[in-house]
């Protein structure tokens, strides 16, 4: 399984790719709290929501995991 998918093309006929797996999308959104960390964007009720969907994703791995296997 891949682990993103191409979004259609942009007014600039770029694609844009977009996370699809639990680690994929957990990663985008520790990546987006990062750049607006990087930038001066204050911690907020968004930033702390990012955190929290990254952290429920990443803790449900293992369980998935071990009940897949």
């Amino acid at each position: 399984m891949t682990s993103t998918v191409h979004r259609p093309a942009g007014g600039d006929g770029s694609q844009a790719l977009r996370p699809v797996t639990p680690v994929g999308i957990a990663a985008q959104e520790v990546a987006l709290v990062l750049d607006g960390l990087d930038a001066g964007v204050p911690v907020d009720d968004e930033v702390l929501d990012r955190l929290r969907r990254a952290h429920t994703l990443l803790a449900g791995l293992d369980p998935y995991v071990a009940a897949s296997t």
